[in-house]
């Protein structure tokens, strides 16, 4: 567990105890601040009731005014029903507006003795008894003294809600007073202190003294902290103590590690630049033996056709090893078994195998290592390494070797791959020089074979005539031959430089002009874009077209028109020959005759198409197309 999953799971004590005295502050604070909104709600209430009351003398003096003055009765009662209204108002004030229940009672009582009182001096006036103007004003007085009383039980019921908001008021400065005092001690416990502490451990730290450690006697938030710089300041001193350690230790992995890539880089590319299996080989095994500090090694590969492990490479191998025909076998020595077990094997000197004579147990050293070669499924060889001791080969070491090793199988597969194509290449080539000297040279000396017996019957017959024609188709027969190989070995000699492809096309053109005297119209885009492969058979097709037309066409005019877009490469060439039947020509094909199946092979390579057609108004057209790829 890391020091911070500790702090994670410690209480928080610092921000429950700030976060209790805020909450509590905070409710007190609503609470007295919610009491002194309800009881000046009550006073604004009372205020109200109090002016209302106060209205009911200014109504009472009214109505005896108008009694007294014989006013019509419909406007006295008016205004008595006025004054109900305004005292049933006074009645509907509720109960809990006022802190004394007891005073709302006695507000109803006296409110009803005023009406009661009212009522009866209307009803005895409105009965007709004879009122002096002195009983007017004693009613009027008698009822004011009443509503007086009202208005009294209400401002007393007033000066007490006042009297409570104050008590508040005065609680909430009191509150606030505690608070900032509490605060301030709080604030200088739990926080000033402790960050004085940290701050003080903070400056030792900057003046060198390392390990330096702070003590916070509290246990929060800041107490953890203070742990951690205390683990911290000791961290810094031990590693300030062990620093030439540590930069030895680092310095030694650095320079390991930059091996290590030298190591990859040499071995990589090597591999890369590799042409010859056995150059590789030795050079390979002598990098991982040097790299690998180890006393000897070998590379042995398979022959499947023997089913043996044959030794290609050796370094430091006694001779005895090298010689020792049943190392060789498979299942004879650790090398063979190594193949078979398919991963990184360490062999000890005392795990001796005694089902079969193991001379490396006894001539090289303790401990044995091998290697697979595989590439994929298929197993190549195997690689043998010999330490002194077991230390010698790390884990680090022995992963390393595993990779290299595994591009060294890549690079003995593609040299493999790269010999073939080129055997296969040039069996094509050989095959297609055969299939050209029987188009070309092989008719011509058939055709001399047979002017041979005609000769000898006109040299029998002494027939000089036949004897002259003889001769001059002998003559022709030969010429026709030097000539066929004097184009054969021109075609065969075509190599394209680098960018130059358009330039090697007007090379064969012209050649083909100056041997032949005939004009060739070309028009060849100069941007062109194609493989080296395809560039070297449409080369080879163009050759064969222009030896087939000098051939068979009897032309006197030929064209090479050659264009390029975005996706394919065309090749035209036409003339104005003789032309040919295409049923024919598809004889011809099956016999190999006219080049044209030599021609068909070439673009099949590059996945092309080939198209001969009839040219309007005589002659052949041979149309060449190749999909670019982009």
């Amino acid at each position: 567990m890391t020091y911070f999953d500790k702090i994670r799971q410690k209480p928080h004590k610092l921000s429950t105890v700030l976060m209790t005295l805020i909450s509590i502050w905070l409710i007190g604070a609503i609470l007295i601040v919610g009491l002194s909104l309800n009881i000046s709600w009550r006073l604004e209430e009372m205020g109200v009731a109090i002016n209302d009351s106060g209205s009911l003398r200014k109504r009472v003096f009214h109505i005896m005014m108008l009694a007294s003055n014989q006013e019509p009765e419909a406007d006295i009662l008016h205004e008595v029903s006025n004054f109900k209204k305004v005292a049933e108002q006074l009645r509907d004030i509720p109960e809990q507006n006022f802190f004394d229940h007891q005073r709302h009672n006695k507000l109803n009582l006296e409110i009803s003795r005023i009406e009661i009182a009212l009522d009866q001096f209307i009803q005895k006036q409105r009965a007709g008894f004879p009122i002096s103007t002195i009983e007017y004003r004693q009613t009027a007085e008698q009822l004011a003294n009443q509503i007086s009383g009202v208005v009294a039980i209400i401002e007393q019921d007033n000066t007490e809600s006042i009297e409570r908001l104050r008590i508040l008021q005065m609680l909430l400065i009191i509150m606030a007073l505690l608070s900032a005092v509490a605060s301030s001690r709080l604030l200088r416990r739990l926080v000033i202190l402790p960050l004085n502490q940290l701050y003080r451990g903070i400056d030792h730290l900057t003046q060198g003294r390392l390990g330096t450690q702070v003590s916070v006697e509290l246990n929060n938030e800041f107490a953890t902290v203070a742990d951690g710089f205390n683990i911290m300041s000791a961290r810094l001193k031990e590693l300030y103590d062990h620093l030439e350690d540590k930069v030895a230790d680092k310095t030694q992995a650095l320079s390991q590690r930059n091996e290590e890539l030298l190591f990859l880089y040499e071995t990589t590319t090597l591999i890369q630049n590799a042409t010859d299996q056995e150059a590789l080989m030795t050079q390979f095994l002598q990098k991982i033996v040097e790299y690998g500090n180890a006393q000897s090694g070998s590379i042995r590969l398979l022959n499947k056709n023997r089913h043996q492990l044959e030794i290609l490479a050796e370094e430091n191998l006694p001779d005895i090893i090298k010689d020792a025909n049943h190392c060789n076998i498979l299942n004879h020595c650790y090398c063979g078994k190594g193949l078979y077990e398919g991963n990184f094997v360490i062999h000890k000197r005392g795990d001796r195998d005694n089902s079969a004579r193991l001379l490396c147990q006894d001539y090289i050293s303790d401990y044995l290592v091998t290697i697979p070669i595989h590439h994929m499924d298929e197993k190549l060889g195997v690689i043998t390494l010999y330490f002194e001791t077991e230390d010698a080969l790390t884990e680090e070491l022995a992963q390393l070797i595993e990779t290299v090793t595994a591009q060294f199988a890549m690079a003995l597969v593609k040299i493999r791959l790269t010999a073939l194509d080129k055997q296969l290449a040039i069996l094509e080539e050989r095959n297609h020089l055969a299939q050209g000297l029987h188009d070309s040279i092989a008719q011509s000396l058939a055709f001399i074979k047979m002017q041979l017996p005609l000769l000898e019957r006109a040299l029998t017959e002494e027939n000089h005539p036949l004897q002259q024609q003889t001769l001059s188709f002998i003559k022709e027969g030969i010429e026709e031959c030097y000539l066929d190989i004097r184009e054969l070995l021109s075609n065969f000699r075509v190599r394209i430089a680098q960018g130059s492809f358009a330039n090697t096309i007007h090379s064969v053109i012209e050649r083909f002009e100056h041997q032949y005297h005939l004009t060739v119209k070309s028009h060849i885009t100069s941007m062109i874009d194609l493989s080296p492969e395809a560039q070297l058979q449409a080369i080879f097709i163009l050759q064969e077209a222009l030896s087939n037309i000098r051939k068979h066409a009897q032309a006197s005019e030929v064209s090479v028109t050659i264009t390029q877009d975005e996706k394919i490469f065309q090749m035209i060439i036409a003339d104005n020959g003789v032309g040919f039947d295409l049923a024919q020509l598809n004889e011809f094909e099956k016999q190999g005759h006219l080049g044209t199946k030599i021609m068909r092979e070439r673009i099949q390579k590059v996945g092309g198409e080939l198209q001969f057609k009839q040219n309007i108004p005589q002659g052949t057209v041979v149309d060449v197309t190749i999909q670019r790829s982009i």
